[in-house]
């Protein structure tokens, strides 16, 4: 954590731009956090530590939040993750499924900011989702099939509306005991499942779906606005059966 907070006080005492985003790069697993020590494996950089950083970074500088937060790491794009980070950044970019090691392809993003200096983060993020799925999807994905990938932007601004809907459908359904059982036979038929389903991440509008089967006549329409608010780029492999939607959900 303190080396990730040096890091931040450092951009932002000596680059400190009208815009402002960081890329962590390395391992992740999801809630569980991201990018080890490489002199120990089990010592992730969790979201607390990400958040208190964040936190006292930002505190001492002239900005309330920073422009996006970038996930070059496999598994982050969660709404438990995004939902915390919304409240230091505009925008988040992530993977739902596990990252090629090689990870983003930081020449294509970067080349088009080197071209454009005050583009905007609407217009300059998908560039590294869609750059990074199209080169795996047409070289890696060919020799290692069923190779899928995927990456994705979020609007973080929109999150907040996204828990309350949630919050409420949750509400609608009750959460008894008998109620938690459906949530969990819903995460179990949900097709797209990531980490090779170790991780308790599923993909939220296909889990969406599955609740909607187990309490019908619950509608799920305010949820899937709001959760097609909060993705604004959305990449994948094409072998996908059901596309996944951009974010994942997690369940214990």
């Amino acid at each position: 954590e303190a080396s990730f907070e040096s890091f931040l006080k450092w951009g932002l005492e000596n680059y400190n731009a009208d815009q402002m985003g960081v890329v962590i790069s390395g391992h992740g697993a999801g809630i569980g956090g991201c990018a080890p020590d490489s002199n120990s494996y089990s010592d992730y950089l969790t979201i607390s530590e990400i958040v208190e950083a964040s936190s006292n970074a930002l505190e001492n500088s002239n900005k309330d939040k920073l422009d996006w937060i970038g996930f070059d790491c496999c598994m982050m794009q969660c709404a438990d993750i995004a939902s915390v980070m919304s409240d230091y950044f505009n925008f988040m970019v992530g993977s739902q499924e596990s990252e090629f090691g090689q990870g983003w392809d930081h020449d294509s993003y970067l080349g088009k900011l080197a071209l454009n200096t005050k583009i905007s983060p609407q217009d300059l993020l998908p560039e590294i989702a869609s750059s990074y799925v199209s080169t795996f999807e047409s070289s890696l994905c060919t020799r290692n099939s069923p190779c899928f990938q995927t990456s994705s932007v979020l609007d973080l601004s929109k999150m907040p509306t996204l828990i309350d809907e949630f919050n409420s459908f949750v509400s609608n359904t009750g959460t008894d005991a008998i109620s938690y059982l459906k949530y969990q036979s819903a995460f179990k038929s949900s097709l797209n499942k990531f980490g090779e389903e170790e991780y308790g991440l599923v993909d939220f509008k296909d889990f969406i779906s599955k609740l909607s089967s187990e309490f019908s006549g619950i509608s799920n329409t305010a949820l899937l606005n709001a959760l097609n608010d909060v993705v604004i780029s959305n990449s994948h492999c094409s072998k996908y059966i059901i596309a996944p939607c951009g974010l994942n959900a997690f369940l214990p």
